[in-house]
């Protein structure tokens, strides 16, 4: 160890140990930063940290991509949030030990004409209450989905509160009971309630839809459709069964077409899933 002694000019002050340690006196092992190689350091995995972008960590480490060969023989390497790893290819979830395709089935409601003699006059019936109908998007419960749909029939339309409007499709709004009949899906994961027939100022008469619109589904979660006659037994028809065929709506290309539906129907077909990024 080397040392100085030196006095401040009228401070009295004296300073010792001003230390430099030489190589046989350190204690401390030294570290050559030009001798220490990557190659020194554990392993990383593929998948095992997050990447951005361009493949880098947030500790800056360059990660490596999965190796395809490592994969099961329905599996492929995919960037699952920031993880690059093996997996079902999009549009597939594991169902046990094989990769299948995420599925909806289609739902449907129906409220045909009753002969019902205080419902007489043009293009009016009685309408059978529904049921209902539900289905399940059968898929990777960890995984949110945004679902594509088309929603076609033959209805009425009804005003609904607060919400938004987008076209016939209503979103976070609330029903309003009134003589005309009520469309809805309900969905249980993330939960909403979305009415199907929202009009500003509703038509005195059926009428065809035939729209798509997307929502966010969870892997196995339940799609419910409910329609709903209005409070009053009578309701708008789809023309009367002999009246001229030019005043019936027809549906192509789902039942009962090329006929016509006598009352009121709303079909929902799935049009496209793919993985969701909105929650």
């Amino acid at each position: 160890m080397a040392s100085c002694t030196f006095n401040s000019a009228g401070l009295g002050l004296e300073a010792t140990s001003i230390g430099f340690e030489t190589a046989e006196s350190s204690t401390t092992d030294a570290v050559d930063p030009e001798s220490t190689s990557t190659t020194d350091l554990p392993p990383i995995e593929a998948g095992s940290l997050p990447l951005d972008s361009e493949g880098s960590t947030s500790t800056g480490l360059v990660v490596p991509e999965c190796d395809p060969s490592s994969c099961a023989a329905d599996e492929v390497c995919r960037t699952i949030d920031g993880i690059s790893q093996c997996a079902c290819p999009a549009g597939l979830y594991r169902s046990g030990s094989s990769c299948v395709p995420v599925t909806l089935e289609t739902a449907r409601v129906e409220l045909p004409c009753l002969d019902v003699p205080e419902c007489g006059g043009t293009n009016i019936c009685a309408l059978t209450p529904s049921d209902g109908a539900s289905t399940t998007l059968v898929g990777d419960p960890a995984v949110l989905y945004d679902v594509q749909l088309r929603f076609r029939g033959v209805i009425e339309t009804k005003t609904y509160k607060h919400g938004r409007q987008d076209g016939f499709f209503h979103t976070e709004g609330e029903s309003d009971p009134s003589n005309e009949s009520e469309y809805r899906i309900s969905i249980s994961d993330p939960e909403q309630i979305i009415f199907l027939n929202s009009a500003s100022q509703p038509q005195n008469f059926s009428e065809a839809i035939d729209y798509e619109r997307t929502v966010t589904m969870r892997g196995n979660a339940e799609l419910e459709l409910a329609g709903d006659r209005g409070i009053e037994v009578c309701g708008r028809d789809n023309g009367e069964v002999d009246a001229d065929p030019s005043t019936r709506i027809v549906i192509p290309d789902i039942p009962p077409s090329p006929d016509p539906f006598d009352g009121q129907f709303l079909q929902i077909d799935l049009v496209s899933i793919t993985e969701s990024s909105t929650f």
